[in-house]
């Protein structure tokens, strides 16, 4: 096992069994070029692990302590680094719709939420 820290725009092609974004692919200017890049980073069978907040994609479905919370961070900082860079502004509570689309237009073919039970973090599953 090696373990590289590198820019996600830039990463090499065909190289690694697995990719883990945890908690950022909201924050980025531009989420299916990111999601795109690691799609063309994985080798074949490779697996890319998004962990994303467990929130809804509809206000009416986050009005509890943990989506007043994502609402907070996010408008203080996960859409303000996004909208800074001139990108996507998604934000934290984007909800599990919005990271289908991304996998879909990054061109993962295959995407599943895990069945992790946590209250904070959902995990994702995105294979070519």
């Amino acid at each position: 096992v090696t373990f590289e820290n590198a820019n996600a725009t830039s990463l090499p092609a065909g190289r690694f069994d697995l990719v883990m974004a945890m908690d950022v692919v909201h924050d980025a200017v531009d989420p299916v070029a990111l999601a795109a890049s690691i799609r063309a980073a994985l080798a074949g069978d490779g697996t890319f692990l998004m962990q994303e907040i467990n929130v809804g994609p509809r206000l009416e479905d986050n009005i509890r302590t943990l989506g007043k919370m994502a609402y907070s961070v996010s408008t203080l900082y996960c859409m303000t680094v996004s909208l800074a860079g001139g990108g996507a502004g998604l934000g934290a509570a984007m909800g599990e719709p919005r990271a289908r689309e991304i996998a879909e237009r990054a061109g993962f073919a295959h995407f599943r939420r895990l069945p992790v039970e946590d209250d904070f973090a959902v995990l994702y599953e995105l294979k070519a």
